[in-house]
């Protein structure tokens, strides 16, 4: 998909939600921009790409860029303890959350309330041109 593809199926789809519109907008923007970096864009980043600190519009526009209208973003999940954080496989994540156990991926060891310890982020996805 190239910039321009993106940005037709955002007007088409969002001509009447006029802030996730202008959110996703400037995400695409940037993910063309940098589509050549290996990006790890937190909600953080996201916020400031994006210039807004609200989270249900983060969501909104994180969930509608990464869905399957406009799949120009994945979501990972990665495991963030003090300074230290290791990406998750699907497996990882998929056990965490029908049993509610987090292990260390170095030491093996079960964390006690590991869950709290799993965030998102969001890489470009192959979709982009």
């Amino acid at each position: 998909m190239n910039m321009n593809s993106a940005l037709k199926i955002i007007d088409q789809d969002l001509h009447d939600k006029k802030f996730v519109r202008d959110g996703a907008i400037l995400l695409v923007h940037y993910l063309f921009a940098h589509k050549d970096e290996q990006l790890h864009l937190k909600y953080v980043d996201l916020a400031e790409i994006v210039g807004t600190d609200s989270i249900d519009l983060l969501a909104s526009i994180a969930t509608y860029c990464s869905g399957a209208r406009l799949p120009i973003m994945k979501q990972a999940m990665e495991l963030i303890i003090e300074n230290d954080n290791w990406i998750l496989d699907e497996d990882a994540v998929f056990h965490a959350v029908k049993s509610g156990e987090v292990y260390h991926p170095e030491t093996g060891n079960l964390l006690e309330n590991g869950l709290n310890y799993i965030y998102p982020y969001f890489t470009a996805s192959e979709e982009i041109e």
